[in-house]
């Protein structure tokens, strides 16, 4: 029996379908939809043109009884497209980038007469941001477009975001990794830079730190990100393996303890998420001044700023190790 209390509204393109089955049956008897029982129920078929609606009711856009997804995978397989298509035109780039770096280094040689690896490394840092950048943007933007329709029907879309930099890659500012009891992960190499970007890891940290693991056809790369590395008080948290323990002690961390207890007055208190560019450039200007007025030798070198931070390092530790024996000797 027909039991109008679990029928719903659902749409119909010609109307109550059973009546216009009816109109197709005549005075033919023995028409196949008689066959079909609840054509022989009048009464039910009253009932159910009452329930029969034409206006769009629930996750169905049209009267057509299409559902609303099939229009949404149509949208999401335009966005895929467009989006391979988006990453191909990257990894063409990226094909190109070790001549776009060869003919840059070409051009300083010719003109200075020699490249430092620090400068080397600046350029491909640079373009490593660019392209990092680019394909954020890329995804960012794809994924928008793809989900700006899910919101339900007659509900009003959530209000978008605020943009704040609380992560970088996808990793929280300020909540860094333990790797086996280390600070660090396996494996892992300080890397050959100048002193801008070692100031950089000393306050905020290697968030962007990228780590290699399988072999072969399973060799894939993952974040590893690195805390600040003022936070590094225990040389015990860093692995002795491939020498992170102690050139951290003696080719990092002389410069850079300097450089922080010269500018505490602008660093104390300042949560990370809060050290931008202008703040990085800014206390990195201030540790120079500070750097300066200790030892104005090193100062008097032009091409101190292309300086590795092992190399000011060094440098200081000679210049403490002098002075200490001139005292002595007073």
């Amino acid at each position: 029996m027909f039991d109008s209390g679990s029928a719903t509204a659902v749409p119909c393109k010609y109307g109550p379908s059973p009546r216009v089955l009816l109109g197709f049956m005549g005075d033919n008897s023995r028409h196949p939809f008689s066959s079909i029982p609840i054509l022989q129920r009048t009464e039910l078929l009253d009932e159910l043109a009452k329930l029969v609606t034409m206006e769009p009711v629930g996750s169905v856009i049209t009267a057509t009884g299409v559902p609303f997804r099939v229009k949404e995978m149509k949208r999401l397989n335009e966005v895929f497209n467009r989006l391979e298509a988006g990453i191909e035109n990257l990894l063409d780039w990226s094909g190109k980038l070790p001549s776009i770096i060869k003919a840059t280094v070409n051009d300083i040689a010719k003109e200075a007469g020699q490249v430092t690896v620090p400068f080397v490394m600046d350029l491909l840092e640079q373009q490593h941001a660019h392209m990092a950048q680019t394909i954020g943007l890329t995804v960012k933007q794809a994924v928008k477009e793809a989900t700006r329709h899910f919101s339900p029907r007659h509900e009003t879309p959530p209000a978008p975001p605020t943009e704040t930099r609380n992560s970088v890659g996808g990793m929280a500012i300020g909540m860094w990794r333990e790797y086996r009891g280390f600070v660090v992960p396996p494996n892992f190499l300080w890397p050959t830079c100048n002193l801008r970007r070692a100031w950089d890891a000393w306050l905020f940290g290697m968030p962007n730190h990228q780590s290699i693991r399988g072999t072969g056809k399973d060799r894939v790369s993952i974040q590893t990100p690195v805390r600040p590395l003022r936070y590094i008080i225990n040389l015990q948290t860093l692995p002795k393996d491939n020498r992170v323990r102690t050139t951290f002690r003696d080719n990092w961390k002389p410069v850079l303890k300097l450089m922080d207890k010269g500018t505490k007055s602008l660093t104390r208190g300042v949560n990370v998420k809060d050290m931008d560019a202008a703040f990085m450039q800014r206390t990195f200007e201030a540790a120079r001044m500070f750097l300066k007025g200790k030892y104005p030798s090193l100062f008097e070198q032009e091409r101190n700023r292309q300086w590795a931070v092992s190399n000011w390092s060094k440098l200081i530790r000679q210049l403490d190790s002098v002075q200490k024996k001139r005292k002595r000797v007073e």
